[in-house]
């Protein structure tokens, strides 16, 4: 008589996967199944760590400057959450994954946020320095915000004032939000590189020390690259009411611009998607 036999199977899909669930879910079999490529891997990375990443930058244009940011943007590795642009000229189109966010009182500048990230956009009113102020807000109610200023000061505009808009900031402020206001202010002073002061980088000076804020700019690292005529220079500027955590670096790439790419990133409570309610 032959013992009988039977064929143990396998089943690959539970293969390290801890105890069995009450009901199983399909799924495809370990060694079939797909992995992501190293980009969506590196964003997944950044939502698990919960990274927050800014790029700042005069793009002199953004409409001529638009499939060159595209690229730019795909070829990073963890692309911007947000992205603050200034001199975007006429006819700024957004890019792809992106909302663009502007106003027509400050056709100047724009800010680009991921589509996927809940956003909102507002202007201080009575205020002729022009910017927007963007609002991410956290998946959980109760958790800080963040609140993102975009500035642009020309050259020209040498009469500018920031107390308006720094006492408006700071008014909208709740406890932990944190501020990141960051832009090309065009305001020498020696605190952040130029070779001497002058008065409207004195009163942007000013009103960052009344709101006791941090200024993220190295001195040594200019954001502005020179020519026979003007030295190198950091017109473009960081300023938070909170730095912990937060690294600040200029990028190699300028997208054809005399600015080169202006880096944040810092570490924030999760952040809520378009789709989702505070919990």
């Amino acid at each position: 008589m032959k013992a009988s036999t039977k064929k143990r199977s396998l089943d690959v899909s539970r293969t390290n996967r801890g105890p069995r669930s009450p009901t199983p879910k399909a799924c495809l079999p370990r060694t079939l199944k797909a992995h992501p490529p190293p980009r969506i891997m590196a964003i997944n990375r950044r939502i698990a760590n919960e990274n927050l990443t800014i790029w700042s930058s005069n793009c002199r244009s953004l409409h001529n400057k638009h499939a060159t940011l595209t690229l730019y943007i795909e070829a990073a590795l963890v692309p911007p959450d947000v992205i603050c642009l200034q001199e975007v000229g006429a006819r700024p189109k957004t890019v792809s994954g992106y909302k663009l966010y502007m106003d027509p009182n400050t056709p100047k500048i724009a800010t680009l946020v991921r589509k996927e990230l809940a956003a909102t956009c507002i202007t201080a009113p009575n205020e002729e320095t022009q910017h927007l102020i963007v609002t991410l807000w956290p998946a959980k109610k109760g958790r800080p915000r963040q609140i993102i200023c975009n500035i642009y000061s020309p050259p020209q505009d040498r009469k500018a004032e920031f107390s308006n808009i720094f006492h408006y900031l700071n008014n909208k402020l709740q406890p932990r939000d944190r501020l990141v206001i960051t832009g090309d202010f065009n305001a020498w002073h020696t605190t952040w590189g130029y070779s001497a002061d002058r008065p409207k980088g004195t009163r942007l000076l000013e009103a960052i020390q009344r709101y006791d804020y941090t200024i993220l700019t190295t001195p040594g690292i200019p954001t502005r690259i020179g020519n026979s005529v003007n030295r190198d220079t950091t017109p473009d500027l960081t300023v938070t009411n909170n730095a912990a955590t937060m690294r600040w670096s200029v990028l190699d790439d300028n997208l054809g611009s005399d600015h080169n790419i202006v880096q944040i990133t810092y570490e924030t409570a999760r952040l809520r998607a378009c789709s989702e309610k505070p919990d």
